[in-house]
C-alpha cells in the first residue's frame, strides 16, 4: 500500500516534471560535452573599443540539486540541504495572482546540513551559484563599472520560476553579485525582492497543466511529431526494458516516465561522487542520458510546437528590450532563474544547439545589448556557458544588429502564444 501510495504521488509529478528531467540524466562520460555536474562559469571576450552596454539578461538555471524522486526500492543517498531555513523567508510576503513576492535578507554564517526533500538546491549547487554571481560582479561592476557598487533595485531585477530550487539558486547568485563586503554593516540595507512567478519560464508548464498532457499521449501523436514518435518506439522503449533488466525492476516499477527519474536519481549520486550499483556505471548513465536528452527536442520539432518553445522566456524579456532601445528608464540586470528547459529552447530555436548538448547545473545564458556611441547602432551578443553564440540569422558574427536581433525573437514569442501554450488543441 506504501509503494501504491508512492508512485501515484509520482504519477502526479510526472505531469509537470517528465519532460523537464530529460536533460538531467546524462553525466560524465562523454568527454565531447562540458560536465553536466557543474556547468562552466561564464568567459567574456573583448568588445569593439567604445561600445557601452545598456543591459543585461542573465538567464541560468539552478544548481546541484537532489533527485526529483525517491525511490525505496533503489540504494538510499542523502544529500546536504535545508538552506531555507537562514537564507530567506520561508513562505512569500506578498502574493498576487502573478507572483510570489520574496524579501532577502543576507544569509547568516550557519552550517548547511540536513536532509534534501526531492529536487531540492544542495550545499553544492548553492556554492555554484555564488560562484556564479561573483563571477558577473568581476565582468559587470568592478571591470566595466556598468552596475553600481551597492545594489539598487532600479538598476537590477531579480525573477525565478516557480521552483524554489531556483529560487535558492537566484539568491545564491545575488549573493554572490552582492556579497556581505559591499553593503552596510554586512546586510543589506533593506530586502532584496526576488520575484517568483507562478508558472515555470519555460514550455513544459502549460503542456502539463492544460488538459490532455502531451507525455501520456506521445504513442497517439505519430502524425503530429513523428520524429518523437520514431525515436520512442525505435530507441527508448527497447531502452528503458534494459534498465528494467539492469536492475531487475518491474514494468510498473519502471514505466517510461518514471524510468527518467530512475536514471536522474543515480545522476545525481554520480554527481556528488557516490557509489552507484555495478549495473548502473557512469558510462551507462551517459549513453543512456545522452539518448533520453533528445526526446524532449524531437518532440519540439513538430512546426506548430517549435515555433513557441522559447516563448514563455522572450515574452518577458522583450519589454525590457523595447525600452532599452528606446532610451526609456528601465533595468540595466535583469535575473532569470530558471531550468535547463529554460534555457535549451533558446538555443534550439536561434540554431544553435548541439544535438546531445546537455544543460548542466548552473548553467548560464546571457544577453548582453551594447551600443557604438559613434552611430548610434544598437546590437546584441549571446553567451552560453563560457563561449560566445554566433546566431546563423545574424551571419554568425559576435554581435547582433538590434535591426535583425529583434524581429528574430519577436517572432519567437508571437503575441498569441500564451492562449496557444495553454490550450493544447491549437498545438496538438
Amino acid at each position: 500500500a506504501n509503494r501504491q501510495a508512492i508512485f501515484s504521488a509520482a504519477a502526479m509529478l510526472v505531469r509537470c516534471l517528465a519532460l523537464l528531467c530529460t536533460a538531467l540524466l546524462g553525466v560524465i562520460g562523454d568527454q565531447n560535452l562540458y560536465n553536466y555536474c557543474a556547468a562552466p562559469l561564464p568567459k567574456f571576450k573583448p568588445t569593439p573599443p567604445g561600445y557601452r552596454l545598456l543591459q543585461v539578461h542573465h538567464i541560468h538555471r539552478h544548481g546541484d540539486r537532489a533527485p526529483v524522486l525517491y525511490f525505496p526500492f533503489l540504494h538510499g543517498y542523502t544529500y546536504n540541504c535545508t538552506l531555507h531555513r537562514y537564507l530567506y523567508d520561508t513562505e512569500p510576503t506578498q502574493m498576487n495572482n502573478q507572483h510570489n513576492i520574496f524579501n532577502m535578507t543576507h544569509p547568516k554564517n550557519a552550517p548547511l546540513a540536513g536532509t534534501c526533500i526531492p529536487g531540492e538546491l544542495t550545499a553544492k549547487g548553492y556554492q555554484q551559484a555564488l560562484n556564479l554571481g561573483g563571477t558577473l560582479r568581476r565582468e559587470y561592476v568592478e571591470k566595466h563599472k556598468f552596475l553600481p557598487y551597492n545594489f539598487s533595485s532600479a538598476a537590477i531585477k531579480f525573477f525565478s520560476s516557480a521552483s524554489k530550487r531556483s529560487t535558492h539558486t537566484g539568491m545564491g547568485v545575488l549573493t554572490g553579485l552582492y556579497p556581505p563586503s559591499t553593503t552596510t554593516f554586512g546586510m543589506y540595507e533593506q530586502p532584496i525582492q526576488i520575484v517568483q512567478f507562478e508558472d515555470e519560464l519555460d514550455w513544459t508548464s502549460p503542456f502539463y497543466d492544460a488538459p490532455g498532457p502531451i507525455m501520456q499521449g506521445y504513442l497517439k501523436k505519430a502524425k503530429a511529431a513523428p520524429l518523437a514518435y520514431n525515436y520512442t518506439v525505435k530507441t527508448i522503449l527497447p531502452a528503458v526494458a534494459n534498465l528494467r533488466k539492469r536492475l531487475n525492476l518491474t514494468k510498473s516499477q519502471a514505466p517510461l516516465s518514471l524510468a527518467k527519474f530512475i536514471l536522474d536519481y543515480y545522476s545525481c549520486a554520480a554527481c556528488h561522487g557516490l557509489p552507484l550499483p555495478k549495473e548502473i556505471p557512469e558510462t551507462y548513465l551517459a549513453s543512456l542520458g545522452t539518448d533520453l536528452v533528445l526526446l524532449p527536442r524531437y518532440w519540439a520539432q513538430s512546426p506548430n510546437v517549435h515555433k513557441y518553445e522559447t516563448a514563455a522566456i522572450l515574452a518577458q524579456i522583450l519589454p525590457y528590450w523595447e525600452k532599452a532601445l528606446k532610451g526609456e528608464p528601465t533595468a540595466k540586470f535583469v535575473n532569470w532563474a530558471g531550468h535547463d528547459t529554460t534555457i535549451w529552447p533558446f538555443l534550439d530555436a536561434v540554431g544553435v544547439i548541439k544535438e546531445k548538448q546537455l544543460i548542466g547545473f548552473a548553467s548560464n545564458l546571457l544577453l548582453e545589448l551594447w551600443e557604438d556611441p559613434s552611430t548610434k547602432e544598437k546590437y546584441f551578443r549571446a553567451m552560453f556557458n563560457g563561449r560566445t553564440l554566433l546566431l546563423p540569422a545574424c551571419g554568425g558574427k559576435q554581435l547582433c544588429p538590434a535591426s535583425v536581433w529583434m524581429p528574430l525573437m519577436k517572432g519567437l514569442a508571437p503575441s498569441n502564444w500564451f492562449k496557444v501554450m495553454w490550450g493544447i488543441s491549437e498545438i496538438a
